[in-house]
């Protein structure tokens, strides 16, 4: 299967130790600079720098936690990918609001309360996969690098002078850091590569310490905290307030759809199916997310969601090795527990925090564009696609517009990539009726042939857009069920035939009076040897079984429902 986009380490890889731990110090840069917005929520309502720092402790932790959980492969929890969780600006506004509102208590058990709607929400996520085909799923990817252009751009360009882009000394920091990661990127050997980001940090806070760009307002704020605080967990008070029901309810569905949009992008540079994405890998990923969000509202940190700067940094290194994550996720940890140390981390100029937003953003955009398939219908996936980034667009450069909106409204209206997101979930779901096309024939196994099954879905799917390799090997499945049927079937009645196109997937439903299939994985062998009777018997399911995607097959009284499913 062609890869999406080439990666160094997929997510079963495991790089020495000392790549491993810089990796994950390389995640661990870029996802700090997100911790300064727990400093801006606890400034908001009048807390003190002991009050920002353990409350910036306790996100830590829980978003070390967090990440691990996601980087479970076996379980309940966790999708098995490097999908780090970050306390992110995206609902900062309604965060604020609410922590002036009812005080840090408030925003708590709202916290928690957000983690269990986003729990809810991963037991349905399977039966909403018509919500997400990869035309969706591509609009969102390059509508998170929407929302995150805009802030890695005001801090290069942090100018003093009256004009935005007047050449200043963070803006030099901040385009020569971005320069060194893009060529790394591009024209690095395989480790260069992989470090990219991690060089272009080092360059950048060189460079930075040379003109003199470091706050040192900052230094001594660092520089006053203690070395180790064990008290990193404590249960947290809550309170409750019924009128931020509906914004917290937004709130875990936005949150819920990023990380399905980060996790299928996960899916997707591994090349890990094609198609349709794994809903049941994202609902444990979005019951990941959930844990750490109820985690972090019971122990006194911030809110979460899935960090969009890591995964483009994850594509742009081409280093996703599950064993990244728990790399990352022990750092978190253990700098919870040092102030000192961690505090270290806010001394990074915002310029090369920039850059490295910038370079991970635009990372995400070609895998976005990478997802959106143009074939038939071509009209509507243009709105599909371009409506929602029209809107994103308007929101990001006329915010004051939108700042009047009902309170309820606010967790949508304030974010480009949720009014993006939802816009362009609602505009497929529309058209989806049109795109769903069904036809029905009936065969009989001892009249009909093969050239009559193959002629049924030639006439039919290329009216649908489908492509002649999922037609030869729809027809060729439909023909050894055909030929099948007659072993399991002593009525010998008619096949049912029924070819239903979902872009982007053909499904075939076939129906019969016999016996049950058993489709064998697709590693499995057929005997060697088996009986000169039963040779057909035991090889036609393996046949199947290989020139479909899926095949399922089970019995209601006595008739036998087979499900062939092909995806582009």
């Amino acid at each position: 299967m062609r890869k999406t986009y080439p990666l160094n380490y997929t997510v079963n890889s495991k790089p020495g130790f000392p790549l491993v731990l810089a990796l994950g110090f390389q995640h661990l840069l870029v996802i700090s600079g997100a911790l300064v917005f727990v400093y801006v929520l606890v400034a908001s309502i009048g807390g003190t720098i002991t009050d920002a720092s353990r409350m910036i402790a306790t996100s830590m932790s829980v978003m070390g936690i967090a990440t691990i959980l996601q980087a479970l492969r076996k379980g309940p929890v966790g999708s098995g990918y490097l999908c780090p969780q970050h306390a992110g600006p995206a609902f900062l506004g309604t965060l604020i609001a609410t922590a002036k509102l009812g005080g840090l208590p408030l925003l708590f058990g709202m916290t928690v309360f957000s983690g269990v709607c986003e729990g809810i929400f991963s037991r349905f996520i399977k039966r909403l996969q018509i919500l997400f085909p990869p035309q969706v799923i591509g609009t969102i990817l390059i509508l998170m690098a929407i929302q995150l252009i805009p802030i890695g751009l005001k801090n290069v360009f942090t100018a003093t002078g009256p004009d935005l882009f007047s050449c200043t000394r963070g803006t030099i920091v901040g385009v020569f850091s971005l320069g060194v990661m893009l060529i790394l990127s591009i024209w690095g050997g395989r480790f260069l590569k992989t470090l990219s980001l991690l060089f272009g940090i080092a360059t950048g806070l060189i460079l930075a310490l040379l003109l003199g760009v470091f706050d040192n307002g900052r230094f001594q704020s660092a520089v006053s905290l203690p070395l180790f605080d064990p008290r990193v967990f404590h249960l947290s008070r809550l309170s409750f307030d019924s009128s931020l029901i509906i914004p917290f309810i937004l709130i875990a569905i936005i949150s819920s759809i990023k990380t399905t949009a980060g996790i299928a992008a996960c899916q997707r540079i591994n090349s890990e199916g094609r198609g349709q994405f794994d809903m049941k890998n994202i609902g444990k990923g979005i019951l990941a997310c959930s844990s750490g969000n109820i985690l972090a509202g019971l122990s006194g940190g911030m809110l979460m969601t899935v960090s969009s700067t890591n995964i483009g940094v994850e594509i742009a290194t081409g280093a996703a090795a599950r064993i990244i994550a728990f790399t990352l996720g022990g750092l978190l940890i253990l700098l919870s527990f040092f102030p000192k140390l961690s505090g270290f981390l806010f001394l990074i100029p915002a310029p090369v925090i920039g850059a490295c937003v910038i370079f991970g953003a635009c990372y995400l955009v070609v895998t976005g564009i990478r997802m959106l398939s143009f074939d038939r219908h071509r009209l509507a996936k243009a709105f599909i696609i371009g409506l929602p980034l029209a809107v994103a667009v308007f929101c990001e450069t006329s915010p004051s517009l939108l700042k009047n909106a009902h309170p309820w409204l606010q967790p949508l209206l304030s974010s480009s990539l949720a009014i993006g997101s939802c816009l362009s979930i609602f505009l497929s779901c529309f058209f989806f009726i049109a795109w769903r096309k069904t036809a029905f024939i009936k065969l009989n196994p001892e009249k009909d042939s093969s050239e009559k099954v193959f002629s049924f879905l030639e006439k039919n799917c290329r009216q649908w857009g489908v492509g002649n390799e999922m037609i030869t090997h729809a027809a060729g499945a439909v023909s050894e069920i055909l030929e099948y049927a007659p072993y399991t079937d002593t009525t010998h009645s008619e096949i049912s035939v029924e070819a239903v196109y979902k872009d982007p997937s053909l499904e075939i439903n076939i129906s019969f009076f016999g016996s049950v299939i058993r489709f064998p994985p697709k590693n499995e062998k057929p005997a060697l040897h088996p009986p000169e009777s039963r040779q057909f018997m035991e090889i036609a399911p393996h046949i199947i079984s290989k020139m479909a995607d899926h095949a399922t097959c089970v019995n209601e009284r006595g008739q036998c429902h087979i499900i062939l499913r092909y995806e582009r």
